[in-house]
């Protein structure tokens, strides 16, 4: 078992759904997601990383791109920060900084 399986936690449907219906809400009702991990380091929010593959402007799938939110308390998550693959953000590079490896 790795430090990284160690630290995740399992999140619940309720979690899962509100994580999906936030992402939809900024790609796209026919997203697809990768497995979605999280996991909890103190009093810190959860942190969650996942990848989503929505289609673009002409129809066409985007391939997965990783994205990250995190959960406060019984929240649900308010925003989400998903890679553009424009070479200025490193989502999948922040999830694994997390203990969240996506790729």
């Amino acid at each position: 078992m790795t430090r990284e399986d160690r630290d995740q936690i399992q999140l619940t449907d309720e979690q899962i759904e509100n994580i999906k219906v936030l992402i939809r809400g900024i790609v796209g009702p026919t997203a697809q997601f990768g497995p979605i991990k999280a996991n909890k380091k103190g009093s810190n929010p959860i942190s969650v990383c996942s990848t989503v593959n929505a289609r673009d402007g002409y129809g066409g799938k985007t391939g997965y791109r990783p994205f990250t939110t995190s959960i406060r308390g019984s929240e649900k998550p308010r925003f989400a920060e998903i890679d553009k693959q424009d070479g200025r953000h490193d989502i999948a590079k922040i999830c694994r900084d997390n203990g969240l490896s996506i790729d």
